[in-house]
């Protein structure tokens, strides 16, 4: 049997004090659901006004919705309340009223806060690959439709560093490396930059001549087809090995 403290929504029960004043609502009773959702035990809540409870709630129009059921006896669906306070950093709540006996209103919500995030995630992607379809459609070299590409997922994603790497003809599990970057400050990955190409230069690093010796020569310039990003600080990118150049912003 399905019971107020087993339904799987929040609820909350409030009776209005004063017809006049929201800030009479005073909080009557919430099930287990509400206790989870809001980071707050019954024993906390229960007696306390609006205002002493969830002083959130009275930065919205919540508190004059639920005066408004009282008074007319009609339920309401509220919507989408955003709410930010210590227990709930900016969540977004769906609320529903429906009128109580005894100058009483019951509150149905639910915590979409997760909801809304993925909404934007989508959302934001979908808006990223019309700005890279734009791009790719005006421009008239490939290079350039891949920087294009490059900076517009690294400021979508919020990494500071991107690279382009190409697919190895020779081998689908091997990149090679290209130059072309993205630096959300170029002047302060400078050294990254340079101890990077300058690892990849390093005719003494066998990794290196391993792969040139396999590829005989260099691609010329084949369709880009592969991103890889880096995450961190510049010390946190820094390879570190005897035979490998030193970063140049590391102390000697």
């Amino acid at each position: 049997m399905l019971t107020f403290h087993n339904i799987h929504l929040g609820v909350l029960v409030w009776r209005l004090e004063d017809p006049r004043d929201v800030r009479s609502l005073r909080l009557l009773d919430l099930n287990r659901a509400a206790e989870r959702e809001l980071g707050m035990s019954a024993r906390e809540a229960v007696g306390k006004v609006i205002a002493e409870a969830f002083p959130a709630l009275m930065r919205t129009d919540l508190p004059d919705r639920c005066r408004t059921v009282v008074a007319c006896g009609k339920p309401e669906s509220i919507g989408e309340v955003r709410c930010a306070d210590a227990r709930n950093q900016d969540s977004v709540f769906w609320f529903d009223c429906f009128p109580l006996s005894g100058n009483c209103v019951g509150i149905v919500f639910e915590n979409i806060t997760e909801r809304k995030r993925i909404e934007q995630v989508k959302t934001g992607a979908l808006r990223l690959l019309h700005r890279i379809t734009i791009a790719i459609n005006r421009s008239t070299i490939a290079a350039d439709a891949a920087q294009v590409c490059l900076r517009e997922v690294c400021q979508q994603i919020g990494w500071p560093v991107g690279r382009l790497f190409l697919i190895d003809e020779h081998s689908a599990t091997r990149f090679v490396p290209n130059p072309i970057w993205y630096f959300s400050d170029a002047h302060r990955f400078a050294g990254f930059r340079q101890a990077t190409e300058m690892f990849e230069q390093d005719l003494t690093n066998k990794f290196v001549l391993d792969h040139r010796m396999r590829q005989g020569k260099k691609l010329a310039s084949p369709a880009p087809s592969v991103f890889r990003f880096w995450k961190g600080t510049p010390k946190e990118q820094c390879w570190s090995s005897r035979r490998r150049p030193p970063c140049p912003w590391t102390k000697r």
